[in-house]
C-alpha cells in the first residue's frame, strides 16, 4: 500500500508512472527545478498517467502523492464519463 493510503501498489501502474517521467526526460519537457511547486507538477503529470492505467485495469486510483509523511499533494483522477482527468473537481491537463 502507498503511504497513508488504501491503494495497492501495482507494478504496471508504477511502470506507467515512471514512463511519464522518462517521456518528459526524453522529449525535453521535464519541468525543471527542485522546489516543491515544480516537484508537484512533475508528480501530478506522472500520477495522471498512472491513474489512467489504474482506471483501465479496474484498480483504485491514487488520490495523493507523498513526498514525505507530512508533505503530500492531490493528484488528477481519470474519469471515463468525461474521457479526461480532473483535479479539485475541475478539468485538468498536463502542465508543460
Amino acid at each position: 500500500m502507498y503511504l497513508n493510503s488504501n491503494v495497492e501498489i501495482d507494478l504496471g501502474a508504477t511502470i506507467a508512472h515512471e514512463t511519464r517521467h522518462a517521456y518528459e526526460d526524453e522529449t525535453g519537457t521535464r519541468i525543471m527545478g527542485d522546489d516543491l511547486n515544480n516537484k508537484t507538477l512533475r508528480e501530478q503529470n506522472a500520477c495522471a498517467v498512472e491513474n489512467n492505467y489504474r482506471e483501465e485495469m479496474g484498480l483504485d486510483q491514487r488520490e495523493t502523492y507523498y513526498f514525505t509523511e507530512n508533505t503530500y499533494v492531490s493528484v488528477p483522477h481519470w474519469d471515463d464519463s468525461t474521457d479526461g482527468w480532473s483535479l479539485y473537481d475541475q478539468s485538468w491537463d498536463f502542465y508543460q
